[in-house]
C-alpha cells in the first residue's frame, strides 16, 4: 500500500433491517482479514475487523450468541469494498447488550456468487453494572487534620459537572478544583476523590488553619470543614 494512502473506514451501529444474501458453497473466499477484535464502552461492544484486500466480496455478515451453548443469531450485515487491494477498517457497535453478559461473535463474508467463508470465533464479557448512589452526598475529607496534602470524597447519583472550591477562614476563595464531567459513581477512595495538595491557586502554600471545601455538582453544592495543621 502507498505510504501516504491511509484505510477506509467504515462504521455501523445497530439497525433493524439487515441485507439478504444468496446461500452459496463454502469454498475459501479471497478475502484477507487480519483481525477481529472486540471492546466494550458504556455496555456497548465495538467490534473491528481490518482486510488486506479483498476481491468480490459483497460484506460481511456479523452473528452473535449470549452463552456457549446458544444459538447464533444474524445481527448486523455490513457492505463489503468490493475489490479492493488496498487494507480496509470496519467496525461495528453492538448496542443491544446487557451488563454482566458474555457475547460469542464470527464474521461471514460473502462474494457476488454467494460463497460464504467464516472467521474465528471471538468471546467479550461486557463489565456488571456498578452500583449508583441514591444522592448526591459530600463527605469528610480524609485526613483530617492533615499536612499537606488531603482528598475529599463525594458521591453522585447522577453525572454532572464537578467543581470543589476551598476556602479560607474569611470565606476568601483560594482554591478552584475542576474535576469536569464524571459519571455517577462512589467518588470516595484516594484513586477516585478530589485531591487537593494543599496550596493556592497560585500555588503558595497554604497558612495552617481551619478551611471550608465546597463542591458543586451541576445543582447540588455542599459544605464541609477541615483543618490543616503544620
Amino acid at each position: 500500500m502507498p505510504p501516504h494512502q491511509p484505510p477506509s473506514i467504515k462504521l455501523w451501529t445497530n439497525t433493524t433491517h439487515f441485507s439478504e444474501w444468496a446461500i452459496g458453497d463454502d469454498a475459501s473466499l479471497p478475502v484477507e482479514l487480519s483481525t477481529f477484535t472486540a471492546t466494550t464502552s458504556n455496555n456497548n461492544i465495538i467490534l473491528n475487523w481490518r482486510t488486506e484486500s479483498e476481491v468480490n466480496n459483497i460484506g460481511f455478515a456479523l452473528y452473535r450468541r449470549e452463552d456457549k451453548e446458544g444459538n447464533y443469531t444474524k445481527v448486523a450485515f455490513v457492505n463489503g469494498a468490493g475489490n479492493s487491494a488496498i487494507p480496509n477498517e470496519y467496525q461495528f457497535t453492538d448496542e443491544k447488550t446487557e451488563a454482566g453478559k458474555t457475547y460469542f461473535y464470527y464474521l461471514e463474508d460473502i462474494d457476488i456468487a454467494g460463497s460464504k467463508s467464516k472467521s474465528e470465533i471471538i468471546q467479550v464479557v461486557v463489565p456488571p453494572a456498578q452500583p449508583v448512589p441514591n444522592e448526591f452526598r459530600l463527605l469528610q475529607n480524609f485526613p483530617n487534620p492533615f499536612n499537606p496534602e488531603t482528598w475529599i470524597p463525594y458521591e453522585l447519583a447522577n453525572p454532572a459537572e464537578v467543581t470543589i472550591r476551598i476556602y479560607n477562614l474569611k470565606r476568601q476563595l483560594i482554591r478552584t478544583i475542576n474535576l469536569g464531567h464524571q459519571k455517577a459513581g462512589f467518588y470516595i477512595n484516594k484513586d477516585r476523590a478530589a485531591h487537593w495538595n494543599g496550596r493556592t491557586q497560585t500555588g503558595e502554600p497554604a497558612s495552617s488553619g481551619l478551611y471550608f471545601y465546597t463542591i458543586q455538582a451541576d445543582n447540588f453544592i455542599a459544605t464541609k470543614q477541615m483543618i490543616l495543621v503544620k
